[in-house]
């Protein structure tokens, strides 16, 4: 048994009667797109350059994991496209971007579902979403 299958199982379980809410594309991203205690937490770790470094990681991964889901949706993988979702779910915490985490959580449950259309209609919010997000981080912190 894989851990991803027992996740699966729990997400399906817990959240059987939980209907996803749906990305709100025209929220303030602004407004605490990262939370400022989790870059506290990178800045006593390192200094600026260590957070530099993580951000342009995590914009990498906000490029390549919903390019990874849109090829699993296309394949109907819906594994695929719960362990892509896993894994910016994961690194979204990691950094302190909520917004992009609850997302995630979200098309996890619908990967789980097997639900074609709402993971289609999901990632394409992902993306509007995605797409202000990376422009904040790259203006506020000059990351490329």
């Amino acid at each position: 048994i894989k851990q991803q299958d027992i996740e699966m199982l729990i997400v399906k379980w817990i959240n059987a009667s939980v209907s996803p809410s749906p990305i709100t594309t025209n929220m303030d991203v602004s407004a605490m797109v990262i939370d400022p205690v989790r870059i506290e937490q990178i800045m006593e770790i390192g200094d600026e350059s260590l957070l530099t470094e993580l951000l342009t990681l995590y914009l990498e991964d906000l490029k390549q994991y919903p390019l990874d889901i849109l090829s699993a949706h296309q394949e109907d993988n819906f594994q695929s496209i719960y362990e892509n979702s896993h894994k910016l779910k994961g690194s979204s915490a990691n950094i302190g971007v909520e917004q992009i985490r609850q997302a995630c959580v979200v098309m996890e449950q619908w990967a789980t579902e097997r639900n074609s259309a709402k993971v289609r209609e999901h990632l394409t919010a992902m993306n509007k979403l995605i797409d202000r997000i990376s422009l904040h981080i790259r203006s506020t912190y000059a990351v490329q």
